[in-house]
């Protein structure tokens, strides 16, 4: 009897270690599984929150960039802005460049060129000097008038000579000249002598 029970006893310790040691293993594939699944779904968040962040950085970051081209394009207007007031405002004068071009066109001619400034107005004296100065190298024979006029003038011009209408006549040559320069001479009345009218320069304001 005592063996019987033995044997029992021991058969039954046998199998109670089996199922726990089959329990065991199922709880341990149940948690792995669970951990698996919770894994997944924190990774699925933590990828959705970076897309998230990502296209909200993303936009963030095309709203800055279209702030900067703003800022740039309204510097670059500004800056235009002023150096076009600062061109506006700037003194006439016949440059390097100008001089030489009008020179080389009336090289060879020889007459005399009246210029008429009003000498009250000291850019237009500085300007009517260059003017005088270039035509001098050119080989002409330019002739400064200081002239007050009962009326303000403005810009400059060129009176041709009562009978010298030609194409060829040394007006146009003159004319044509300046034109080369980029400085456009306004026609005035006709003269006994060739003269170039030289008034103030208007402002903006």
């Amino acid at each position: 009897m005592d063996a019987d029970f033995g044997l029992w006893l021991s058969n039954t310790l046998r199998i109670v270690g089996l199922f726990a040691a089959f329990a065991g293993a199922a709880l341990s594939l149940t948690s792995g599984i669970a951990q698996n699944y919770f894994q997944k779904i924190v990774t699925a968040r933590k990828d959705a929150a970076l897309v998230e962040y990502q296209t909200e950085a993303t936009k963030q970051i095309a709203a800055a960039n279209d702030r900067a081209a703003a800022a740039n394009k309204q510097a670059e207007q500004a800056k235009l802005a002023q150096e076009e007031l600062k061109a506006t405002l700037a003194w006439r004068r016949v440059s390097k460049a100008q001089h030489e071009k009008i020179v080389n066109r009336l090289l060879g001619r020889k007459f005399v060129v009246k210029i008429v400034y009003p000498p009250t107005d000291p850019e237009a004296a500085t300007f009517a000097n260059d003017v005088g100065k270039t035509l001098r190298d050119a080989g002409l024979l330019p002739e400064a008038q200081p002239t007050i006029d009962d009326s303000p003038s403005f810009g400059i011009g060129i009176s041709r000579t009562i009978d010298d209408a030609l194409p060829d006549s040394d007006w146009v040559a003159l004319a044509e000249a300046f034109k080369s320069a980029d400085i456009t001479l306004g026609l005035g009345d006709q003269a006994k002598v060739i003269t170039i009218f030289i008034g103030s320069k208007k402002q903006p304001f």
